[in-house]
């Protein structure tokens, strides 16, 4: 699920630019730099490290099971954890809990099994 807050982003810079241009205040060129602006912040985000709320997150998940923590480790090896690493560390937690209840995957296969 994408976040909002560089979807945002990008509309406030539309909107600021698109107002000023509408008064007269600056050159259609900088509607243009804001929708660059903009799209540059949604290309980003999936890099961009997690809040500290995330990395507690990330470190409750890793104690799901094997996988959750070994996700945690390789998400940990620069020592920051970003967006696309916290989906990563969630969906292995996710494995480990299927796991440990017997569950199965939506396609029918069998979850990952502990030893």
């Amino acid at each position: 699920m994408l976040n909002l807050i560089p979807i945002a982003v990008l509309i406030l810079f539309l909107a600021g630019a698109l107002f000023l241009f509408a008064r007269r205040r600056v050159p259609f060129s900088f509607v243009i730099l804001a929708a660059g602006l903009g799209a540059v912040s949604i290309a980003l985000w999936p890099f961009g490290p997690v809040s500290a709320t995330g990395e507690r997150d990330a470190i409750v998940l890793s104690r799901a099971g094997p996988l959750g923590a070994q996700a945690y480790r390789t998400a940990m090896v620069d020592g920051r954890i970003t967006h696309t690493e916290l989906s990563a560390i969630r969906e292995a937690a996710g494995r480990d809990i299927d796991a440990e209840f017997g569950l199965t995957a939506p396609n029918g296969e069998k979850t990952h099994s502990r030893p």
